[in-house]
């Protein structure tokens, strides 16, 4: 694969690299570390590197900003008091 490096005076902050069917975001020192992955399936990972699924986040997830009420509109979500939902539409 092949890789770029993000430095700021001289050490690598952050970057991109590629490997047979996977873009990989990383940051930090080590191009070893994903953050991100897109793979060649459309599927986009974020703490892993092995999505199975087109949206895959392994960790905690967090969501600001989102209506208090059902916004009617399919799959879209919504924050009922404290509880994140998918509205029906």
């Amino acid at each position: 694969g092949s890789h770029i490096s993000i430095r700021r005076n001289g050490a690598i902050v952050g970057g991109m690299n590629t490997q047979a069917g996977v873009f990989n975001f990383f940051a930090g020192t080590t191009t070893s570390t994903q953050h991100m992955t897109i793979r060649s399936t459309g599927n986009v990972g974020i703490g892993t590197d092995s999505p199975t699924k087109k949206f895959h986040v392994a960790g905690t997830v967090m969501f600001s900003s989102l209506p208090t009420s059902d916004p009617s509109v399919a799959g879209e979500l919504w924050n009922n008091s404290g509880t994140v939902k998918i509205s029906a539409g």
